[in-house]
């Protein structure tokens, strides 16, 4: 057995990274297929389904930062915090039980321990948690099972099936299926570098009070997210291949400048994510937490056909 040590800071802020939602983050939880699909062509007609979708794969498939359910924690964040506690003095002494959720419901951990020390610090260890409508604020409610499996001494993979996130006011919801690994480095005493890749197509099927779509982080969509646990600020850096059910297709995700979204927001407010298609390139540029702009240049000429301001709340 190999033991980890050292990693019980980093998990600190892993914790406070995490949010798959991530990747948040899925693909049915199923495994890969034969390649990327290919690209659509980016329009007029697609320009609202894809921009939403393209600020699903920022807020709901990467780890770094949370579905807004009313700015409530991700399922992933939700997810280690009720494995490990944060308020712990060991944060990786894990409950292994059911435990009852702050305002309703419950969840109940399992944990493989190989050493029995009861503590999540052994390469290969496994903690299964299942929410059963479990309430943990006045936000959103969690159901659904995930499974997290310690794989190194700075790294662990998220497998989840069904893990859902519902807003209490129905305005907002995601359920995400598949897996993806995390690996975190230790910057400083307060900041840590955490890595997502998707291993496998990882699903995020999205509800919300204006649109409803499946969008899929592609196999090998990775999101690297520097959290400062002083601050409250993340950034974040995209690339990857993602679909969209109401988009028709597929486009390619990166960042051209890093997303910075401030723990206490329910949005980013800084940054430019670049949307690519066969043709077509679109720009989703935050300019507060509340609003976005969205620029479309269908042809690839160099000129924005459109730019609009959205509201965050608008996109997803």
């Amino acid at each position: 057995m190999k033991t980890v040590s050292g990693f019980c800071t980093i998990s600190r802020h892993a914790i406070a990274v995490t949010m798959v939602a991530v990747l948040a983050a899925c693909g049915g939880g199923g495994g890969g297929g034969g390649g990327s699909p290919a690209l659509i062509d980016l329009t007029a007609a697609n320009r609202d389904s894809v921009a939403r979708a393209a600020a699903s794969s920022v807020m709901s498939l990467g780890v770094s930062t949370s579905i807004p359910v009313l700015s409530g924690g991700s399922p992933v964040g939700m997810l280690w915090r009720t494995v490990t506690g944060t308020e712990r003095e060991r944060p990786l002494a894990v409950f292994n039980g059911t435990v009852a959720c702050d305002i309703s419901g419950y969840a109940t951990v399992t944990l493989n321990d190989l050493n029995g020390d009861a503590i999540f610090n052994v390469v290969g260890e496994t903690a299964t948690v299942v929410f059963n409508q479990c309430q943990d604020d006045a936000y959103e409610v969690m159901n659904g099972t995930a499974v997290i499996t310690l794989t190194g001494v700075d790294s662990m993979r998220f497998d989840m099936a069904q893990l859902s996130q519902t807003a209490v006011n129905g305005r907002h919801a995601m359920t995400l299926d598949g897996s993806l690994n995390l690996v975190c480095v230790q910057l400083s005493p307060t900041s840590a570098r955490c890595t997502s890749t998707a291993r496998e197509p990882l699903r995020a099927v999205i509800h919300t009070h204006l649109f409803d779509d499946t969008v899929t982080a592609q196999a090998g969509f990775v999101e690297e997210a520097t959290y400062d646990d002083a601050t409250g600020h993340t950034l974040s850096t995209l690339r990857g291949t993602v679909s969209s059910a109401a988009a028709g297709g597929a486009f390619s995700v990166a960042t051209d400048v890093a997303i910075g979204k401030l723990a206490i927001d329910a949005y980013p407010h800084e940054g430019r994510l670049r949307i690519s298609g066969e043709r077509g390139t679109m720009l989703i540029s935050p300019q507060s937490s509340a609003q976005a702009q969205v620029e479309l240049d269908t042809d690839d000429d160099g000129s924005f056909e459109s730019s609009e301001s959205e509201d965050w709340d608008w996109l997803l």
